[in-house]
C-alpha cells in the first residue's frame, strides 16, 4: 500500500467488517492491516532471493554458477549488458555507454518487483474514474 492508502485505512474502522488484509513494508518492517489480523489468516508473501542461479539438478538455488548445466535466472538482456560492460572495462576501453545500458536493464528488471494496487477500469462507486462513459467519446475511435 502507498503511505496515503495506509493512512486512509488507519483512519477508518474497517476491522469489524473487512475480509481483506492489506500490507506495506516500511523501515524494514512488515505491517499488516487490520490489527490484530483475523484468526487463522493465511499470508502468502513473494520475495526476491539473492540466489540467482538454478543448479543443474533443477531444485537447488545458489548465488554462484558452479557447473555448465546451471541456469542463470536474471533477464538475459541484463546479463549480456553486464558482460559487455565488464569486458570493455577489463580491456581498458570506454565502458561508460555499456555501464549506462546495464543500469537501464537493471532498473527495468528491478522496477517490476514491488506491490501495486489493482486499478479498476470500470465505473467505480467512488473515487477516480479511469475508464467509463464520462471520459471516452462515443465516436471517432482510431481517428
Amino acid at each position: 500500500l502507498s503511505p496515503q492508502q495506509w493512512a486512509y485505512l488507519q483512519g477508518r474502522n474497517l476491522v469489524s467488517h473487512t475480509i481483506y488484509a492489506s500490507f506495506r513494508i516500511t523501515e524494514n518492517k512488515f505491517q499488516i492491516f487490520p490489527q490484530p489480523p483475523p484468526d487463522a489468516l493465511e499470508i502468502y508473501f513473494e520475495y526476491i532471493s539473492r540466489n540467482w542461479a538454478l543448479q543443474s539438478n533443477g531444485t537447488t538455488y545458489n548465488d554462484v554458477v558452479e557447473s555448465n548445466g546451471d541456469q542463470i535466472l536474471f533477464k538475459p538482456n541484463m546479463i549480456v549488458a553486464y558482460l559487455r560492460y565488464k569486458f570493455l572495462e577489463a580491456k581498458g576501453f570506454n565502458s561508460a555507454p555499456a555501464l549506462a545500458a546495464f543500469e537501464k536493464a537493471f532498473l527495468q528488471a528491478a522496477g517490476g518487483n514491488k506491490s501495486a494496487p489493482v486499478l479498476n477500469a470500470g465505473s467505480p462507486r467512488s473515487g477516480i474514474r479511469f475508464l467509463d462513459y464520462y471520459n471516452i467519446p462515443d465516436t471517432n475511435y482510431g481517428s
